[in-house]
């Protein structure tokens, strides 16, 4: 599926991303906190022990200065609280893979 000009490809569960990353790493994720099996945190915690050069914005619909200081601890580059703005999510995901491409990103 293309939109605004972005290539998104989708999965059924966090797992079968997860496994997904084995074969093919993505420019940035769009994870959701709360999800069945594997949460967005459980994701993010995995990308980041494997060392894996992966921005990833976390998105909720429970928002909670918890989840959001682990999850930027964690390593996420962006928290976002659902509903989502369009132009918020596209922003936050340029900014994302632009920062991945800096000097240094992903040491």
């Amino acid at each position: 599926m293309i939109a605004s000009n972005l290539q998104v490809e989708t999965y059924g569960s966090g797992e079968e991303f997860v496994e997904s990353l084995s074969h093919h790493l993505p420019d940035c994720a769009i994870l959701d906190l709360h999800m069945p099996g594997l949460t967005g945190l459980d994701i993010l915690l995995e990308i980041k022990r494997a060392e894996m050069c992966l921005p990833i914005v976390v998105i909720t619909a429970y928002d909670e200065m918890e989840s959001r200081e682990n999850c930027l601890a964690a390593g996420a580059a962006a928290y976002l609280p659902k509903p989502l703005d369009d132009k918020v999510l596209l922003d936050a995901v340029a900014a994302a893979v632009r920062a991945r491409g800096g000097e240094g990103a992903c040491s």
